[in-house]
């Protein structure tokens, strides 16, 4: 009968799980019954019993009734703890309804509850908020848990956020750069789809889930902007204060397969959510950029009220860049919902584009301010065009140029001024012919330039004829071109005082 008794007390030993660290650890067994008991060590608070004095092995807590009903001498045993892990000083428990339990130190991270800190909690606190799961696991002192029901998403904390290389190459030379990013034991959520994460979110901690940054991929969308075309865009937001709306968004448009970044686009939102600003880079497939645009927009709504842009497609060093504004109306932009196809549907027109140019060493060479119809909405054509040129080596004024524009001819140029005389100039294109007449007080340097074009914009003809300080013509050009544009004939004139031809020669 004593032989059983001692067989019975060995098998039950047995049963036993323990599980130690080597960081102050407390002694945690479970016994046949299921039931975790600790006791031992209690210098970080990590038996959750409200202090953080030792426990002899004679006055065992029960960890399941102290977390879940600690003023109760009595527990639901169904609720009862079935996975008890140490990590550094703290305990972290997984009830039998899939909720996680922790209390102790948290000097990486691994209770669950923000960032890392050497305060301690001297007593179990939930952490899983409004999630259940399944498992979890501990590997260098990071605790990933599994989302019961919902294959490939996953809660992690603790030492080590893991490392998310979900985003295609190049993508790592802009992510480095980025102005948020993951803390290290910050909790996080993330979702895989086969070997890819699809989707992370990064909160200030579990049970309040106040999230600081979220991560997703959209595969294959077609952007409404078609200068963007077909991509893979990956977005990344941050939010603050527990705001349901992020205050910062970044996405990174990839072409179709992923092999290169199209675009990257920063977008700033106010407290209600709508933009204020938006950063958007474009690079070419070796990485090359080539535009940079800044829309801006106004207060309380998506709609874009001016836009500038540098524009660097030329490729040698030199850009271009625009100002554009809109009237009260503005332009809804193109990434919301409401934007179709027909820009002015929905929004307003332009008021003015500003285009300044420098050369490959940032020297200014051009400025040019257009100003638009404001009455057709569907036009909106351009009435006005002032131009200057700048001279490279000292920033002077070489031309000055006044234009105007009207939707029933090509364009009448009204004045320029360059190389310090000025041009009275009136340019008109109507039945296939363009008249061009220039006044000029620079003296032997009048001239007026008749051409005639083809029903395909092809010039056929042109005729220019010079006068002198006088205003007597003194000589005329004619040339003539087949419908390729190549030349045909030149038929040269020179005229004496009086008007009369004095010599007349034709080339072929």
């Amino acid at each position: 009968m004593k032989i059983k008794k001692i067989l019975g007390i060995i098998a039950t030993l047995l049963t036993v799980f323990v599980v130690k660290n080597t960081v102050d650890a407390a002694t945690v067994i479970q016994n046949n019954n299921g039931i975790f008991y600790a006791w031992g060590d209690n210098n970080y608070g990590q038996l959750g019993t409200g202090n953080t004095t030792n426990v002899p092995e004679s006055e065992k807590v029960n960890l399941a009734q102290i977390a879940m009903y600690p003023s109760s001498p009595t527990y639901d045993a169904a609720g009862k703890f079935v996975k008890v892990v140490q990590v550094e000083g703290a305990i972290i428990a997984m009830d039998a309804y899939g909720a996680l339990w922790t209390s102790g130190r948290n000097n990486v991270g691994q209770l669950g509850r923000g960032l890392a800190t050497d305060a301690i909690a001297k007593k179990f606190e939930k952490v899983s908020g409004k999630y259940t799961f399944s498992d979890f696991t501990v590997s260098n002192s990071t605790i990933i848990a599994s989302v019961k029901d919902r294959a490939g998403e996953f809660i992690t904390f603790g030492k080590q956020t893991p490392n998310f290389n979900f985003m295609p190459q190049p993508a790592s030379k802009y992510f480095d750069t980025l102005p948020f990013s993951w803390v290290s034991n910050r909790p996080v959520y993330y979702k895989k789809v086969g070997n890819n994460v699809t989707e992370i979110q990064q909160f200030e901690k579990y049970n309040d889930f106040t999230v600081k940054v979220k991560g997703s991929l959209e595969t294959n969308q077609y952007n409404p902007d078609n200068t963007i075309g077909h991509v893979n865009v990956y977005n990344l937001q941050k939010y603050s204060g527990g705001k349901t709306t992020p205050d910062q968004r970044l996405q990174y448009f990839y072409d179709y397969d992923s092999t290169y970044l199209k675009v990257t686009a920063d977008t700033k939102l106010d407290a209600e959510g709508f933009k204020s600003t938006v950063d958007m880079n474009y690079y070419d497939t070796k990485g090359f950029k080539t535009k940079h645009f800044v829309p801006t927009f106004q207060k309380g709504n998506n709609v874009e009220s001016a836009e500038w842009i540098e524009d660097y497609s030329a490729k040698d060093g030199s850009k271009k860049t625009y100002t554009k504004k809109y009237d009260a109306n503005g332009l809804v932009y193109p990434y919301a919902p409401e934007y179709t196809t027909d820009r002015n549907s929905k929004g307003g027109v332009w008021i003015s584009m500003e285009e300044t140019d420098y050369d490959k060493n940032g020297k200014k060479i051009l400025y040019a301010l257009s100003k638009y119809d404001q009455t057709n909405k569907k036009t909106n054509y351009r009435e006005f065009q002032y131009i200057w040129l700048y001279s490279p080596l000292n920033g002077n004024t070489t031309k000055y140029s006044e234009l105007q524009y009207d939707p029933t001819i090509e364009n009448k140029q009204l004045r320029t001024v360059a190389n310090g005389y000025s041009e009275t100039v009136s340019r008109l294109r109507l039945s296939g012919w363009e008249d061009e007449v220039i006044n000029v007080a620079n003296p032997g340097n009048r001239t007026t330039t008749s051409k005639q074009f083809s029903d395909d914009g092809q010039m056929t003809n042109r005729l220019i004829t010079y006068y002198d300080v006088k205003k007597v013509k003194t000589k005329t050009l004619y040339t003539k071109y087949d419908s390729a544009g190549k030349l045909i004939s030149t038929e040269t004139k020179t005229f004496n005082a009086s008007g009369a031809v004095t010599s007349t020669v034709v080339k072929k």
